[in-house]
């Protein structure tokens, strides 16, 4: 039995019931899916990686192609082109320093450009680039950018440039080196890595009763596994991760790679389960799902075979507001995993975390008060009734 004291008790008596039921499952039957960072780990891997990769300017991709092919000139506006010249003209002047380098040893050279404002410069338009892509087409392109700063590197680099970068997050954490401003010492949310070891233990246990588990991200797919190795987590996981094309030198390209690849992001974590794991498992739905996000909200709710779709945080938005609404009914009801299980449900769970102490929350999320709408009791005598109020943002059942 799960004893973690981070979950909150109503988590972790659910988690336990699930383990309970799904004991005696014929092995690989039932499945899991788990969302990766902000779920299995405090920050974010692939922002992890690629900050430590800047630092030692660990750089090797065309700057020029890598503006052609994100931002189109025709769509940016005045501020945004000049933030691009100037990251352009930052990058020309490291390459012509000869800074930028593919040896994983560049690290001992950074006193050389730490300090230099151009290099600083660089890196904070480097980081504006991302709200860029954002604004312009959204978080599927914000996310193949990330990939295409590694551009140029191989596949295996990419893996040590990981494992590289999360052993110095380790050294920094331990001495303490990480924080947001000068002006307090919180730890940067995205830039710095820790698992969620409550999370850990969990998978650690539904694979010891025969459950497969899987992960879909957002992230690059080899920086995700590297994560997954570091921190030692079972190695039985499968994930599904992001990366674009490899040329024929066997480097990394600008282009985007949806034939190899999968693409789980936001929507696309849902059809990712649903055309390349479900298919394994008779095309059932997962039995257990996770995530911190509003990306995740589509395949925390599309499955109707889900028995839990338990969501790490509190961020409330449009996106994760109807989730909440169901988790919060679902708790003023007392309604736990058997209750859920005997009307053809999803239990909806919530568990807490910070993010800056690096911890969950043992507290129970206390509920937000209903609207009138939302919790007449004609309208939702059973938690079927939820379901179209959930799903009007768009998310079909799968």
């Amino acid at each position: 039995m799960l004893k973690i004291n981070g979950f909150n008790q109503r988590v972790l008596e659910n988690l336990n019931r699930f383990k309970e039921i799904h004991k005696n499952d014929e092995p690989h039957s039932h499945y899991a899916v788990f969302d990766c960072d902000g779920t299995l780990f405090y920050g974010d891997t692939a922002y992890t990686t690629l900050e430590n990769t800047i630092n030692n300017l660990n750089l090797l991709f065309n700057a020029e192609d890598l503006i052609k092919e994100f931002f189109p000139l025709n769509r940016i506006n005045a501020n945004d082109q000049e933030t691009i010249n100037l990251f352009l003209k930052e990058h020309a002047y490291l390459k012509e320093k000869r800074f930028l380098s593919r040896n994983l040893d560049n690290y001992k050279r950074k006193t050389l450009w730490q300090n230099d404002p151009l290099f600083i410069d660089f890196k904070r338009n480097l980081y504006k680039l991302f709200d860029i892509s954002y604004a312009l087409n959204g978080y599927e392109d914000a996310s193949y950018l990330m990939v295409s700063f590694f551009s140029g590197f191989s596949l295996k680099e990419l893996t040590k440039l990981a494992l590289l970068a999360f052993k110095n997050n380790d050294i920094c954490l331990q001495n303490k080196d990480f924080k947001v401003n000068e002006n307090n010492n919180e730890i940067n949310n995205l830039t710095s890595l820790q698992p969620i070891m409550e999370m850990r233990n969990f998978i650690k246990e539904l694979l010891k009763i025969g459950m497969d588990v899987y992960i879909t991200s957002a992230s690059p797919l080899e920086i995700v596994k590297a994560a997954l190795s570091y921190y030692k987590f079972p190695s039985e996981i499968e994930v599904f991760g992001i990366g674009n094309t490899i040329n024929k030198k066997g480097y990394i390209s600008l282009k985007r790679d949806k034939e190899n690849y999968p693409c789980p992001i936001k929507m696309g974590k849902a059809f990712t389960i649903k055309n390349m794991i479900a298919p394994r498992h008779q095309n059932q739905g997962p039995s257990f799902v996770a995530g911190d996000s509003e990306g995740d909200v589509a395949f925390l709710t599309s499955f109707k075979d889900t028995e839990i779709s338990l969501f790490l945080g509190k961020n409330t938005n449009k996106e994760t507001s109807p989730l909440f609404k169901a988790i919060d009914y679902e708790q003023i009801q007392n309604l736990n995993l058997i209750d859920t299980l005997n009307c053809g449900d999803i239990l909806f769970l919530s568990q807490g975390k910070d993010s800056i102490k690096r911890e969950l929350i043992s507290e129970e999320r206390c509920p937000e008060k209903l609207n009138q709408d939302f919790s007449m009791e004609e309208n939702f005598s059973s938690l079927k009734k939820i379901k179209p109020y959930l799903f009007y943002l768009g998310y079909k059942k799968l």
